[in-house]
């Protein structure tokens, strides 16, 4: 789990990541190819069919993180439930470590 808060920051520290729930469907409108969604465990069930609708609507994967917000308030001082990485290495990585 650490080491997907170390990798999250690494993309942030990078500018490749990106957080908040209009500003990820922004993105996934503009960039689709280049982005992979993540979303937290604790996120509402309302708030993951809002993203998945979004994210199946462009053909962008989106996959479910083993953290919480408040953990990914560690790394970026607010409580975030949904992520998007634009570099799609390093949203690979990220992956391959939540499976």
């Amino acid at each position: 789990m650490s080491d997907i808060l170390c990798s999250l920051g690494l993309c942030m520290k990078a500018g490749k990541l990106i957080a908040g729930f209009n500003v990820v469907c922004d993105a996934i409108k503009q960039k689709p190819r280049d982005i992979i969604v993540f979303v937290t465990k604790d996120i509402s069930d309302k708030t993951k069919k809002e993203v998945t609708f979004y994210a199946d609507k462009y053909c962008v994967q989106v996959v479910s993180l083993p953290v919480t917000a408040v953990e990914i308030n560690r790394i970026l001082h607010k409580d975030f439930v949904v992520l998007a990485v634009t570099d799609i290495k390093l949203a690979g990585m990220i992956k391959s470590k939540c499976d």
